[in-house]
């Protein structure tokens, strides 16, 4: 009779704890059933979370590989720069060599024009020379032309006493006859003597106007040979300022090319390569986390499947 009892209230304490369990799984049942509309959101932001990650890591990959057409363009272009800069610095030596010939004939040149300065130098002495005979073929002229006046005086007082003693001498009767014909004979010479003094002295005055010419002439070309001795000095020291202008910025430009140019181009090659290396390894990453995305898609779509189909287990359930 006791065991009967025992067994009905043991049987009892199940039911009851069976009842308890069922309600505190109906309870858990009703409180999934009821997150069912926020989890189908969580699942949908994550989709579309997912579907815009997958976006942008695409638009970067499109980015990148853009990117990698430019640096392999710019690592070509740097190439190109670096093997022309290479040419350039090789033609230096060429260039050394040609430019040395030219310096010496240059060199030569310059030589000449002091040759001719130190030249036009020994033209002073003759220069002075010819400058002063102008005035001293002036003197000579005045002096000559004293001497004509002269002349004409002599010739007209010649004249005078071949008549005085023409006169003198026809008083004498016909013993003067000889003496009358040697004063005419006089006279006549004193008229041609004057006539030379004065033909003398027309010639004395042509004389004037030729040294007029003569000195100004004397002049123009002192003057000329003073600017061509100023011309040349001034283009020897210019040439030779040029020249050294000219080397110095010659010799600018190849240590430019050598010292800088070539080795930016060394940099800028390296630099390209660099790039391109970090380019590939990005994509690398970039392709690593699209495989790694793809595993999470893959484990969230599983994970949303269960979830529904508790969820979907619930909603029968309660």
């Amino acid at each position: 009779m006791f065991s009967g009892k025992r067994e009905k209230a043991l049987l009892e304490e199940e039911l009851a704890a069976l009842r308890e369990t069922e309600k505190r799984e109906r309870e858990l049942l009703h409180k999934i059933a009821g997150q069912k509309d926020t989890a189908e959101e969580q699942f949908a932001r994550m989709t579309a979370s997912r579907a815009q990650m997958e976006k942008e890591i695409e638009e970067i990959e499109q980015q990148m590989q853009q990117n990698g057409e430019l640096s392999e363009n710019g690592a070509q272009a740097a190439g190109e720069l670096h093997n022309t800069l290479i040419t350039m610095n090789n033609g230096i030596a060429t260039f050394d060599a040609n430019h040395s010939v030219f310096m010496e004939q240059v060199k030569g040149q310059n030589e000449k024009v002091v040759e001719i300065v130190e030249n036009n130098k020994h033209f002073t002495t003759p220069m002075k020379h010819i400058s002063e005979a102008p005035q001293a073929l002036r003197e000579m002229r005045q002096a000559l032309g004293e001497r004509a006046e002269r002349m004409e005086e002599l010739s007209k007082t010649m004249g005078v006493l071949a008549l005085n003693s023409a006169i003198e001498a026809g008083r004498m009767g016909e013993s003067g006859t000889r003496f009358v014909t040697a004063a005419e004979q006089v006279r006549a010479y004193a008229d041609d003597y004057e006539q030379e003094a004065l033909a003398l002295k027309a010639q004395l005055g042509e004389a004037e106007e030729r040294i007029t010419s003569l000195e100004e002439q004397v002049h123009h070309l002192n003057e000329l040979l003073k600017e061509n001795n100023i011309s040349m000095g001034k283009l020897y020291r210019d040439c030779a300022q040029n020249m050294a202008a000219y080397e110095t910025g010659q010799i600018g430009l190849r240590d430019l090319i050598q010292d800088t140019a070539v080795a930016r181009a060394d940099v800028l090659q390296q630099s390209a390569d660099e790039n391109v290396r970090a380019r590939e390894a990005f994509l690398k990453y970039v392709s690593g986390m699209q495989e790694e995305l793809a595993e999470q898609k893959s484990s969230a779509d599983e994970l949303e499947n269960v979830c529904k189909s508790i969820l979907q287990s619930a909603g029968e359930a309660g």
